[in-house]
């Protein structure tokens, strides 16, 4: 029951019902992993629900004498956790305030079995992140393998057409950045031919009509 006052006036009563059984029945179906246990204790520290039926009605302290050393923490604020050790196992316990009842719901957990799943999760995040590393590797091998025969018959072409043999050919059909540069040199090697053959045709149009010139005065052609 909580007393309900507004503005110092009494306003009425306000009560909760809580079926105890049921809560007990739901506490006991609470794991918490293979070696850790969850309970309920009241504002004096009385052990109200646990799965060990006997330790029911006895102070928090029995389970370990670091509850009693935490008691004013717990006791004082909504939430509260700390650790200590049992035998080689850190125990690890966090307490939460129930509200109205002022009794506190407290789950104590295996230090070892926490850090074996936290473990056990940084292994898998390793191995994947690994995965993915060697997956990049090898698609980074397949990319380069891919481009480099490209680009070494582009040099390849680049160098015969300086050395002059403009009667080699490019065959590239990519359409990525390297099938652009292909087809841009042969295009242009193509128009160096026109120009070039354009140029002939000129020389062999102007040794004609020098030697027409030459015929018409008379003067013989060298």
């Amino acid at each position: 029951n909580m007393r309900i006052d507004h503005q110092g006036q009494y306003r009425g009563m306000m009560s909760a019902s809580i079926d105890l059984e049921d809560m007990a029945a739901q506490l006991n179906r609470m794991k918490v992993g293979d070696h850790g246990q969850a309970f309920i204790i009241n504002q004096t520290g009385m052990i109200r629900f646990i799965k060990d039926k006997e330790r029911i009605g006895k102070q928090v302290e029995t389970i370990s004498p670091a509850y009693q050393a935490n008691w004013q923490d717990i006791s004082s604020r909504d939430s509260y956790s700390f650790t200590y050790m049992d035998g080689g196992d850190e125990r690890i316990v966090v307490t939460r305030k129930i509200p109205v009842l002022d009794w506190y719901l407290v789950t104590e957990a295996s230090g070892d079995e926490f850090l074996s799943g936290v473990w056990k999760s940084t292994w898998i995040s390793i191995a994947i992140s690994l995965l993915f590393v060697v997956a990049g590797c090898l698609v980074g091998v397949v990319f380069v393998r891919g481009i480099r025969r490209p680009l070494v018959q582009t040099a390849d072409f680049a160098t015969k057409v300086s050395e002059g043999a403009l009667n080699v050919s490019l065959d590239i059909r990519s359409k990525d950045e390297i099938g652009v540069l292909a087809r841009a040199l042969g295009d242009m090697v193509d128009s160096l031919k026109q120009k070039i053959a354009q140029a002939e045709e000129q020389t062999e149009y102007a040794k004609a009509q020098a030697a027409h010139l030459v015929r018409r005065g008379g003067v013989p052609l060298a």
